[in-house]
């Protein structure tokens, strides 16, 4: 579903489609953010990246907003001129990294439908990074639970999707938060926001190559204890 520059392995002609003509896409995000919303565009693709950054660099410039905090949903695929772009028009990246496990491995979806070079440039979670380009994981539902996407993020199957455990936990956690307007309130363990975390069965840092094995031991919301994992007496 993504519209590319380039197009689609063994379909020539096939670069798959934009939903907005830009003219009416940038008229949608500019009446948005004159409002004063947080926009969320899903951009999948080279090219649908192009266009929603350059559209939102374009409303940026001319109607200033401090800390509007626009997000691209999915984010898969941009180069290193979108990044910088990205970078300068303040947006944030959300993306799932759950989409490696699923569909980056050699023979998968990918690399049938993009090529190994273009699937090896995919969700690059480093490269995000480097640039401080802000990050928040999600799931999108493929499977729900965020360790398995975590778990990718830490080893994907080419470099620039692995990042440390410690920056795929704060994807996962504060930089969600961030990218809701919520980070004084949840998102890190601190006096005075929501107590809501979870205890885990192993330690991530000590063998990332387990974190989608792990289990959740207990779970916290507000400072009390909901869920416990039952043990054999």
């Amino acid at each position: 579903t993504a519209a590319l520059r380039e197009e689609y392995l063994g379909r020539p002609g096939d670069r798959g489609i934009l939903v907005h003509r830009r003219g009416d896409l940038k008229q949608i995000l500019e009446n948005a953010h004159r409002a004063g919303f947080q926009t969320a565009t899903h951009a999948l693709g080279d090219e649908a990246i192009l266009q929603v950054v350059s559209a939102l660099e374009e409303i940026q410039a001319a109607q200033p907003r401090k800390d509007a905090r626009h997000r691209l949903e999915h984010f898969e695929l941009p180069d290193e001129d979108i990044l910088r772009h990205t970078k300068a028009a303040g947006l944030v990246a959300s993306c799932q990294p759950n989409f490696v496990g699923q569909w980056s491995g050699p023979g998968d979806v990918y690399e049938t439908r993009l090529g190994k070079e273009r699937a090896s440039k995919n969700n690059p979670y480093r490269r995000i990074l480097r640039h401080r380009i802000p990050l928040c994981f999600g799931s999108d539902g493929m499977p729900y639970g965020p360790l398995y996407g975590i778990h990718w993020a830490v080893n994907g199957f080419f470099e620039d999707q692995r990042i440390p455990v410690e920056e795929a936990f704060r994807a996962a956690t504060a930089g969600g938060a961030y990218a809701s307007f919520e980070e004084d309130l949840k998102g890190t363990i601190e006096p005075g926001k929501l107590a809501d975390f979870v205890i885990l069965d192993d330690d991530p840092f000590e063998d990332p190559s387990r974190i989608k094995d792990a289990r959740i031991h207990t779970t916290w919301l507000g400072g009390a204890r909901v869920y416990a994992h039952a043990t054999k007496s």
